[in-house]
């Protein structure tokens, strides 16, 4: 049986103190601890300085003029001595040439944002249309994300200089207004929770897994997982007991191809999946895994997210093109429409019984929220509560769960008006995360990409400001 790939947090060692100024060499044998410890050139405090020529590079993430890039060591592979040329954002690894071309090559890194250290510029994979690289971002959104960092610098200033009675921040009052300004995620105090169940490793065997890139949960609250590069379906039970599967690779009816989303239809327990390029279609089985009709081929480009609502029609949110697309479950196209104004990246999705559709936004920090028509509602969360989101669900309560994965595996729980009722964060740190399902008894499902499946029971603690 084949052992699963070490993941970032047995891996974790610390960069040191952001306050130390002795040099630290980043090397393949002491990698970084978390996001925390490695410098966002448009998060650090001090790189947001922009470091004179001649002055010391930032302490926190060695990159200033006079340190250049031949001080970084490659975290992403196991020599140890490449030198690092770029850092990915979603791996939180300094990356060597090899494994640029990794990322560039292999579509598990599709989507994945790289900092080319050389001039300070993000990249991001399969942007571009092939394997061999993407687009640059425009330097204006860059300079968007530094000038968003100094306006927090700035109100935190003016709130340390405050009365003690003004330092609390009303984050219900301000996460209500269109024009939310949110506070650093440093300033929400998130409850602890720890997983009380994980299965799941690297191979090709039952209950191995190379890519669990979509999960759901059904009616008797079994859980169903995309098992991407496996070309398949499997199925578990609560305890995370492997039942069966389904799925091999292939075209033809019953056969699957780089099924990335799974949705379930509550009510008769049909298995909705969506596969990604090169057939960009959906694919409907019943419960027991046999295969009923597939459709969509010559309407889905990117299909991303996927769910169902009370009524049994298949909602789909495509990525790069913005679109979502409403299905019947015979194949019919009920509605769509483009939401390119709003949408930035999404990646998940979840609708209400009011016919409201709510969007996870990768890139926009939040979830958009429209009606069937494909009118704009409103937004829920944003940038420094709920980073870069992963998924989004509603649970029993009718409330709002976000989850993210930026520094920890994280839960921020709205009313479904975008009121904050609670926070939560894991104890232990993932690597990246692919999906979330939430489950009848308060529980979310994480599919990480160390090919591991984690239950969490959430407990909803008001967040507390600091």
């Amino acid at each position: 049986m084949a052992s699963p790939t070490p993941s970032l947090e047995s891996r974790a060692n610390s960069l040191g103190s952001p306050v130390s100024l002795s040099p630290v060499t980043v090397s393949g044998s002491s990698p970084p601890a978390s996001d925390s410890a490695i410098c966002d050139v448009d998060s650090c405090d001090l790189c947001l300085d922009a470091p004179k020529s001649g002055e010391d590079p930032c302490p926190r993430c060695r990159l200033g003029s006079t340190g250049g890039t031949s001080r970084i060591r490659c975290t992403g592979c196991k020599s140890t001595e490449a030198g690092a040329v770029a850092r990915c954002y979603d791996c939180d690894q300094f990356l060597c040439p090899n494994c640029v071309m990794a990322h560039q090559y292999m579509l598990c890194f599709e989507g994945h944002r790289l900092l080319n250290l050389a001039d300070s510029k993000l990249e991001t994979v399969g942007s571009g249309g092939g394997g061999g690289g993407g687009r640059w971002w425009q330097d204006s959104g860059y300079q968007r994300h530094r000038k968003q960092q100094q306006r927090w610098q700035r109100r935190e200033a003016v709130a340390t200089n405050a009365a003690p009675g003004d330092s609390v921040l009303d984050l219900t009052s301000k996460l209500m207004s269109a024009t939310a300004i949110f506070p650093p995620k440093s300033q929400i105090k998130r409850q602890k929770m720890i997983y009380h169940c994980k299965f799941g490793e690297f191979g090709v065997m039952e209950g191995q897994f190379t890519e669990p890139s979509g999960v759901a949960v059904n009616a008797q609250n079994d859980i169903i997982v995309a098992d991407t590069n496996n070309h398949r379906i499997q199925i578990f039970d609560k305890e995370g007991r492997f039942k069966f599967q389904f799925g091999e690779c292939g075209k033809r009816d019953g056969q699957l191809l780089y099924p990335n989303r799974v949705a379930v239809v509550k009510t008769s327990g049909d298995i909705i999946v969506t596969e990604r390029s090169p057939t960009h279609q959906i694919q409907i089985y019943n419960q027991y895994g046999q295969f009923v009709r597939k459709f969509g081929a010559n309407i889905l480009q990117h299909p991303r997210g996927v769910t169902v609502d009370s009524k049994g029609r298949i909602v789909v949110v495509e990525c790069k093109v913005m679109r979502v697309i409403i299905f019947d479950q015979t194949g019919n196209v009920l509605q769509k429409f483009g939401c390119s104004k709003h949408l930035e990246f999404p990646n998940g999705v979840v609708v209400n019984d009011k016919q409201e559709i709510f969007i996870s936004d990768n890139r926009a920090h939040c979830v958009k929220v429209f009606n069937y028509e494909g009118s704009y509602l409103r937004q829920i969360g944003g940038e420094g509560i709920t980073n870069y989101p992963i998924g989004v669900g509603i649970n029993t309560h009718g409330e709002i769960l976000i989850a993210d994965n930026h520094n920890n595996f994280n839960l921020t729980i709205f009313t479904q008006d975008g009121q904050l009722v609670s926070a939560l964060e894991s104890k232990v740190k993932h690597a990246q995360c692919f999906d979330v399902a939430l489950m009848d008894d308060g529980s979310v499902v994480l599919a990480s990409k160390d090919y591991r499946l984690y239950i969490y029971r959430y407990v909803q603690v008001p967040p507390i400001g600091m």
